[in-house]
């Protein structure tokens, strides 16, 4: 009985870890978020920069990028898994947006590679923590 109860105070180092990325995207998640809706009421003086000056391809992007990365923002933070879907999902249509449709949008080739930097970690963190699951099935089993 004393060794169960020592198994689950343990700290797990790498699930502690995989919570703080979650949060450090949830953070990054709500800057976008925030630059998104600076573009929608106009802070800067500027075409791109008020709603009703914008193109409209312009427009549905900046609408729907508003609303996805801050409730993305929300859901990393609480860790659970419709944020992560959302984040993939947002980052995925900007990487797209400002690299594919560059004639239509600008070229920002960066935000590309931050959001492709940080799905690579979010795929380390998933396959680190596939194999220690595995690995710990295989040990349960053998015994």
């Amino acid at each position: 009985m004393d060794n169960q109860l020592r198994q689950i105070d343990k700290i797990d180092l790498l699930s502690l870890s995989f919570g703080l990325y979650l949060r450090f995207l949830a953070l990054i998640c709500l800057i976008f978020g925030c630059m998104y809706w600076t573009r929608l009421i106009g802070l800067f003086p500027g075409e791109l920069w008020r709603i009703d000056t914008m193109p409209m391809q312009w427009q549905t992007l900046c609408g729907a990028l508003a609303v996805i990365y801050p409730v993305a923002a929300i859901g990393l933070w609480l860790r659970s898994p419709w944020g992560v879907i959302l984040w993939i999902f947002a980052a995925f249509c900007e990487s797209l947006v400002f690299t594919v449709y560059q004639s239509s949008f600008i070229y920002m080739p960066s935000i590309a590679f931050l959001q492709g930097i940080l799905f690579l970690g979010f795929l380390a963190f998933q396959v680190a923590i596939f194999y220690k699951k595995r690995q710990k099935d295989i040990i349960n089993t053998e015994y």
